[in-house]
């Protein structure tokens, strides 16, 4: 199949990053679909998007003298007939193409959905029943060189103000995000954001010290959280390569442009990969925050060169308390992939002893002997914190990041 790629030809060294799909009903309520799929040249590292309209779909036919009435594995291509359509009309081409569209046409004026999918079954059809995303990864892998190549990740998490919710636990949505911190690993760069609230003098008081000295003291601090515990052979201190580590804060006064201001940063720099812990809150309560605000999510999160943009969390209900079953995922226009560490954690080891817990500060001093930091002698409430100490609760959001970091690093 030939998959159209504009920069690109048959047999280039390049990556499939991710692919997404998008339903809607253009202008004349047509159903219509779009299939992006972004990916990146492995020599030059940069990335590059298309976006299909109304997909094709390839599949085969068995040609009459070589039908039997039973199932096979697979064979010999020569023996079969090449069929292209839309991927909307799949199934009606099939049975166009098997000679079979009365029957077609009986079933769906009987609405029978199951019985229509049931033709991909019919031992004369060949690779017509794969997922559409799946289908074109699948011929990304055959017309491409696709060879392993080096990946950027980056980190982030958020914190809310929920010195006044409702109940125990903020609802999606319902309270401001005061601070996000993304760690940019392969550039060595920390960006906090911080929102500024009249309510919290603390605020005033720890900006004009960034003003006075800098970040000289949260750096310090930081090196000295992650070598606490992790020494080299010689018994210097192993700081995680964090001696290079930039750190930037930005105080602002519309929150809508805090959350702009993280997404531009990731669509920006485009990191290969970006994860949280627990990302089933962090991504749905922006979300539900951009929504509350006003604004779409969608332009706000996605990258602007999507044409037809794509954002959408699905949280595996199914499995929501059996983390290393969990399916969750992030459906976004992005040139980044989004996903949940603390499900990659789980995931990747279910075959070993069950860990008795998944929480960031666990997993941390498990992996890498380094925890979250620890604000318990301030206050028993995160929700307090900033009220109470806001240096520490801002050094407490950029430490989260930095165990994050810190378990990838091995």
């Amino acid at each position: 199949m030939d998959l159209r790629l504009k920069s690109h030809k048959p047999g280039d060294d390049i990556t499939i990053m991710q692919t997404y799909i998008k339903r809607f009903f253009d202008e004349d309520h047509h159903f219509r679909e779009v299939l992006a799929l972004i990916y990146k040249d492995n020599k030059t590292g940069i990335k590059f998007k298309e976006e299909f309209i109304d997909p094709q779909y390839e599949y085969y036919t068995i040609k009459p003298e070589y039908r039997v009435p039973y199932n096979r594995t697979f064979v010999p291509i020569e023996n079969c007939i090449r069929h292209q359509c839309k991927r909307t009309r799949l199934e009606r081409d099939i049975y166009n193409s098997l000679g079979m569209k009365d029957l077609y046409d009986q079933r769906l004026k009987e609405g029978d959905r199951k019985a229509i999918k049931s033709i991909h079954r019919d031992p004369d059809v060949f690779l017509s029943d794969n997922n559409i995303e799946d289908h074109y990864r699948f011929w990304f892998a055959n017309e491409y060189q696709n060879t392993i190549c080096p990946i950027t990740k980056s980190f982030f998490d958020i914190e809310v103000d929920g010195i006044e919710i409702a109940g125990q636990f903020p609802e999606m949505g319902e309270c401001p995000v005061n601070a996000i911190t993304v760690v940019f690993a392969n550039r060595m760069e920390t960006y906090t954001f911080l929102l500024r609230n009249p309510k919290n003098p603390l605020i005033t008081q720890f900006e004009e010290e960034l003003k006075t000295h800098g970040t000289n003291e949260l750096k310090q601090f930081v090196l000295d959280h992650v070598s606490e515990f992790n020494h080299n052979e010689d018994g210097s201190p192993f700081y995680f390569g964090l001696e290079d580590m930039k750190f930037n804060i930005t105080f602002y006064d519309d929150e809508i442009l805090l959350i702009s201001d993280f997404f531009r940063a990731m669509n920006t720099f485009k990191p290969d990969f970006a994860l949280a812990w627990n990302q089933s809150f962090d991504i749905p309560y922006l979300i539900a925050r951009i929504s509350a605000l006003g604004y779409d999510p969608a332009e706000i999160i996605c990258h602007h060169d999507f044409q037809y943009k794509e954002c959408y969390y699905f949280i595996d209900e199914r499995a929501k308390n059996e983390f290393e079953e969990r399916c969750d995922y992030f459906s976004c226009s992005s040139y980044t992939v989004y996903l949940d560490q603390m499900i990659q954690y789980a995931s990747r080891r279910k075959g070993q002893t069950k860990t008795l817990s998944y929480a960031l500060d666990a997993i941390g001093a498990l992996v890498a002997k380094v925890r979250k930091l620890d604000y318990k002698d301030i206050t028993q409430q995160i929700e307090e914190l900033p009220y109470k100490d806001y240096k520490t609760f801002v050094f407490y959001n950029i430490c989260d990041t930095i165990v994050q970091y810190c378990i990838e690093y091995f």
